[in-house]
């Protein structure tokens, strides 16, 4: 697949979602993101 992924722009392995192309760096990323770090921050 030819398309950019829409969080960093690598061109290889990505997925198709309805808000664009995602790679599998990014999916792998957002698999280990620990949501309660992330919302510590927030707040």
């Amino acid at each position: 697949m030819n398309k950019n992924c829409s969080l960093c722009g690598n061109i290889y392995y990505n997925t198709v979602f309805k808000g664009g192309y995602v790679c599998e760096d990014c999916i792998t990323y957002i698999k280990h993101v620990d949501l309660e770090e992330l919302t510590s921050i927030a707040v």
